[in-house]
């Protein structure tokens, strides 16, 4: 896979591959209102991209953690 440069959240660039993945299970969360509304959210991974260090290889939190950055998109539904 292609080696891209990305922004991460604290605004430093870092080089990221992407990781080819297949979606293991998926659920709703849901929150009952105090007024009756229903509101139901999920949240779905589009794009994941393992962070590499400066020397290419995948990089890692500072607890030894995988560091990935994800692309996502969350759906909202509500009734009521």
């Amino acid at each position: 896979m292609a080696i891209k440069t990305i922004m991460l959240p604290n605004g430093k660039q870092a080089k990221a591959q992407e990781v080819p993945f297949r979606i293991a299970h998926e659920e709703w969360s849901e929150y009952h209102l105090d007024d009756g509304t229903i509101v139901r959210l999920r949240t779905t991974a589009t794009k994941i991209m393992r962070v590499l260090n400066d020397d290419g290889n995948p990089a890692v939190t500072p607890d030894g953690d995988p560091l990935v950055f994800v692309v996502h998109r969350t759906d909202v539904i509500t009734s009521g």
